[in-house]
């Protein structure tokens, strides 16, 4: 229930209240995350600068895609998440080595419900909203989510979004204007 009520709450653009995010901060929280995952190769490339996002939101579709990628890769096997900066967008990876997605699946396992391994039940396999979720937030925030999984290779989810300021282009501040005066 919780997990429809977070869908239509993202799909309705109740749920996403976006803020400045320092990038730096972020991406070290999410590596700090990701050994409670379980027993596989976790790396996390990140960027510097800031997002204008809502941090809880794009921390839940990042352990979406991170659950889903343990979820399909054996233990010991390899995790990675990585992002990149192009121009006023942050491009986030999260890459697996896992058995990979079928290519006639790729855009269907964003919908309710859907798996691609029909053998797994809910009760291994959590609710089947989690990609569907993530999409929806990732949707909300105005940014797209895609999956691509060339034959043999595992799979890669890129969430892309708007609202990235490089470390370089932030407004300076300093603390005291010429136009002010103090009385």
């Amino acid at each position: 229930v919780g997990d429809m009520l977070t869908l239509a709450g993202a799909q309705d653009g109740h749920l996403v209240h976006p803020a400045l995010i320092d990038l730096q901060d972020f991406f070290e929280d999410l590596r700090r995350d990701l050994p409670l995952y379980g027993e596989r190769d976790f790396s996390v490339e990140g960027v510097a600068g800031t997002l204008c996002a809502d941090r809880d939101r794009i921390t839940q579709v990042l352990h979406n895609l991170v659950r889903n990628a343990v979820a399909h890769t054996e233990a010991g096997g390899r995790i990675a998440v990585a992002a990149t900066a192009n121009g006023g967008r942050l491009r986030i990876a999260v890459r697996d080595d896992g058995p990979g997605i079928p290519a006639d699946q790729l855009e269907a396992i964003f919908e309710r419900f859907r798996r691609v391994d029909p053998g797994r039940s809910r009760d291994s396999g959590g609710t089947g909203l989690g990609l569907a979720i993530a999409r929806a937030l990732t949707e909300a925030h105005g940014g797209t989510i895609v999956a691509h999984s060339p034959a043999g290779e595992g799979a890669t989810f890129v969430v892309e979004l708007p609202g990235y300021v490089a470390p370089d282009q932030r407004p300076a501040f300093s603390g005291a204007s010429s136009n002010w005066s103090r009385r």
